[in-house]
Order: structure tokens, then C-alpha cells, then sequence
């Protein structure tokens, strides 16, 4: 992937070291009823040859592709106000898999309490699908796809942005598929082609979805969805510091 070896990277990965390189299309003629932005980017960490960036060097950092990250953000609120479009029609309309984060919504707008759990302040808030964050197997292990989730949201999400994603664990014999960035690869997830038993899988999620309340995001009720709100991040709580320990769901409302 790249020619910088693992010892390189230093164990503890400062976050402001982390960034995206964006694979950003534009249409040649832009469709002003296209309300979802595919986002693509490589995963780049800065290191620096003495692995302490706080010390004067007068070398260059080497920038390491460590992953990969695939998000969409759905611009909800143009779509209300120029065509009267809601969430529950963007949604639909782009995929199947989008559409799975329709039951956030209802015909009024962004559901009460989803509206209440992520402290948003607009009832047609834009939504950051995170599609996924991937991290190369022997980069694994520094909290980089949290970095990489707070460099995302950083750029694409504010306070009125509700973000949004499905943790799943990714299953190393799964094959992937060219989606026209050269090296970035989408996962396919085949059920019948994962060797790993439902409770293995099932242990997986726990452990992932421990993994991403670090960051705030919190279970929508009793589904797979876990969202967040763009006020929300970069909190310090109690709970998130709990998490390392156990895996702690919010309370259905």
C-alpha cells in the first residue's frame, strides 16, 4: 500500500496528524435536484522520522496512507427549501442502503427523538451518512478510524448536521470492487462467504460499537443505526470514557 513500514508509525497518533485526501467529482453540468454528495478520501497520517512532532526537525513528515473513508452527505435542508423535498424523500431516493435511515425521519421532518437525542436545532438537518471507515489491518489499533471520523466531520458536519452510521465488524476474506478511484476499494459484504460464526460476528459488533460511542455516537432505539449530532462531537463525558471498559447502549426513548 505503501513504502513506509509499520515501525514507522508511531503507537500514539496525535489527531491534528490525521487527515483526508478528498477524491472529490463534479459533474460537468451540476444537478440542482441532486441532493447527496458522495464523499471519497484516503486516510493520510503525518510522521515524522524521530516520531515526535513537538521537537524542531528539520526533516519533512512522510505522509502514510493508512485506510480509506466513504460518506455521503444529504443536503436535507435545500431540498426542503428550494423544492419542498423532506428526509424521508432524499433518503429514498439515492439507494437502498440510504434508505434503511429513512425510520429517522417521518413526514414532519427529523423524528422528536432523534431530534432531542442529538441536540439538533432544525427539524430538516443535513445528514453525514458514514458509508465506511477502513483502516489498513497492520495500522490498526491507534484510534486512527476516529481520527479519521473527526477529520470528516470537521470539514462536512455543524451543529445542525445529524450524522449517522451502521458499525460492522469488516471480515478479512470479504472481496472488494474498483468504484473509479484507482486504489480505493469498496468492501462487499457477502453473509454466505464469511467464515465467522453469528457469535463471533455478533461479539465483533459489541466490541465496535464500544469502539465508535468513544466518539458520541449513541444507538438509534433498538436498530443497528448509530447517530450522533453535529453539536455533539468532540464532547468529553463520563460515558465515553466508560465505553473502554464495556459497551454502553442509550436508553430507548
Amino acid at each position: 500500500m505503501n513504502s513506509v513500514t509499520l515501525p514507522r508509525l508511531p503507537e500514539a497518533v496525535q489527531p491534528e496528524h490525521v487527515s483526508l485526501d478528498m477524491h472529490l467529482e463534479c459533474p460537468a453540468e451540476p444537478d440542482e435536484n441532486a441532493y447527496a454528495i458522495p464523499l471519497w478520501a484516503d486516510v493520510i497520517v503525518q510522521v515524522w522520522p524521530d516520531h515526535d512532532a513537538d521537537k524542531l526537525s528539520s526533516e519533512e513528515p512522510i505522509k502514510v496512507n493508512v485506510g480509506m473513508v466513504h460518506a455521503t452527505l444529504f443536503k436535507v435542508g435545500q431540498a426542503e427549501e428550494i423544492n419542498g423535498r423532506d428526509g424521508l424523500y432524499v433518503l429514498e431516493e439515492e439507494s437502498e442502503e440510504s434508505a434503511e435511515y429513512m425510520q429517522l425521519f417521518n413526514a414532519e421532518g427529523v423524528r422528536a427523538d432523534v431530534y432531542e437525542m442529538c441536540e439538533l436545532s432544525t427539524f430538516a438537518p443535513d445528514v453525514l451518512l458514514v458509508n465506511m471507515i477502513q483502516i489498513e489491518p497492520e495500522f490498526r489499533c491507534r484510534d486512527l478510524g476516529l481520527h479519521a471520523m473527526r477529520a470528516l466531520v470537521s470539514v462536512f458536519a455543524n451543529g445542525s448536521t445529524l450524522i449517522a452510521c451502521t458499525p460492522f465488524p469488516p471480515n478479512q476474506h470479504q472481496k472488494s470492487e474498483s468504484v473509479g478511484h484507482g486504489s480505493v476499494l469498496e468492501p462487499l459484504y457477502d453473509r454466505t462467504k464469511d467464515p465467522r460464526t453469528d457469535a463471533e460476528i455478533a461479539a465483533g459488533q459489541r466490541k465496535l460499537r464500544a469502539h465508535w460511542s468513544r466518539f458520541g455516537l449513541r444507538r438509534f432505539r433498538r436498530t443497528d443505526i448509530y447517530i450522533m449530532g453535529g453539536a455533539q462531537v468532540g464532547r468529553v463525558t463520563a460515558r465515553a470514557k466508560l465505553v473502554r471498559k464495556k459497551v454502553v447502549e442509550a436508553p430507548d426513548p
